[in-house]
């Protein structure tokens, strides 16, 4: 019974609205609490949902390669993801952030792809980050950016085991 409610459970795809449109419905367990990226126009998530609460995924470490992220701030969002963000009139031109996956199970088996898109344009690529790598960080390029999609992808070989971070993502 526990493996077909899994499998029904898994393979559900959340969406958000912008919080405008959705603050009735919205749950608190997809809150981002990073003043930067608390308001997306838009989240998918094909399994979980994203979120920066520590404790709001059963079973996660908030731990990469081996190193805590509980007391840094990040995004969860396992792949395959998107997170859209409206930065026009904010003046931005870095996007900053760090790279990894949650070490569950001590050998995990997941790797992701990170890309960053500005209004439609692939700005940025990671190679493919595979479980228990430390991480990684990254400096994007978003002046003149109206539209900001992070999304993350499965590397090539399903979902399983992608819990991703974006680890003290910050525009500045």
């Amino acid at each position: 019974m526990f493996l077909i409610a899994f499998a029904v459970w898994s393979a559900t795809t959340y969406e958000w609205a912008s919080p405008a449109a959705s603050a009735s419905s919205e749950s608190s367990q997809s809150r981002i609490d990073i003043p930067q990226f608390a308001h997306p126009l838009s989240a998918h998530s094909d399994f979980a949902f994203p979120t920066s609460r520590i404790g709001q995924v059963p079973n996660l470490t908030y731990s990469v390669g081996g190193e805590p992220i509980s007391e840094k701030p990040f995004i969860f969002a396992h792949a395959n993801s998107r997170l859209e963000y409206d930065i026009a009139q904010r003046g931005w031109s870095v996007f900053e952030f760090s790279t990894g996956l949650d070490d569950v199970g001590g050998a995990d088996v997941g790797t992701v792809v990170y890309i960053v898109r500005g209004d439609g344009k692939e700005l940025f690529r990671s190679p493919v980050v595979r479980a228990l790598d430390p991480p990684h960080s990254y400096s994007v390029n978003v002046a003149d950016v109206q539209h900001l999609e992070l999304l993350i992808t499965d590397g090539g070989d399903g979902v399983t085991s992608d819990e991703a971070y974006w680890i003290q993502p910050v525009l500045r």
